[in-house]
């Protein structure tokens, strides 16, 4: 599915005929589509998925002190060897919130969420990013009538799309950090066995 699709799906749900091309930035309904559905790709994206967060990166210092944020930068945290550092994205460079500056002297350890083209995210999460903009697009421009069902649509893609990124991010709940914390770092029983 592109964009083009995604926007049709969006006419179509809502009772509107498809378009044969995109009108970005235009004013026609088909515009007001592609709007709804940049919206709800933002604000989905920026809740972090397995295919745009990009984990434990070094970021380092320019002459200045200052780091730079990756391209499309939507949430960013410390994390391994930094965990203990309290930083934020303030515009496009890394802030410590502890010392009160932008300037720093050494790496960062970072964990950060990334905003990825449309064509480029994975098809279950597009589905889902159409499926939130034909409920939201509806409810602005449609029939009442329609938004319960457009709203169950919404909630079955939401979770496919989560059900996709729990497979393809090898989730092990008994394998995280916090429940290392909680039960503590036990010997390999299996060594026991091996001689």
């Amino acid at each position: 599915m592109d964009k083009l699709a995604a926007v049709n799906r969006v006419l179509q749900k809502t009772g509107r005929l498809p378009v044969t091309v995109l009108d970005t930035n235009g004013s026609s309904i088909a515009g007001m589509a592609e709007r709804a559905i940049d919206m709800e790709e933002l604000e989905i994206q920026a809740h972090g998925w397995h295919y745009n967060t990009r984990t434990d990166v070094e970021l380092t210092p320019a002459v200045g002190g200052l780091i730079a944020l990756p391209a499309g930068t939507l949430h960013i945290d410390s994390s391994g060897a930094s965990v203990g550092r309290n930083v934020a994205q303030v515009g496009d460079y890394l802030f410590d919130l502890k010392e009160n500056v932008n300037t720093f002297t050494e790496s960062v350890r970072v964990t950060y969420s990334v905003r990825v083209a449309f064509a480029c995210i994975p098809l279950p999460v597009r589905l889902y990013i159409a499926a939130a903009a034909v409920a939201s697009f509806n409810c602005q421009f449609g029939a009442p009538s329609r938004q319960g069902k457009l709203e169950d649509e919404m909630a079955m893609a939401r979770l496919k799309a989560r059900q996709f990124n729990t497979d393809t991010a090898d989730v092990n709940i008994l394998d995280t950090a916090e429940i290392r914390a909680v039960r503590g770092h036990r010997d390999n029983p299996m060594r026991y066995l091996e001689t």
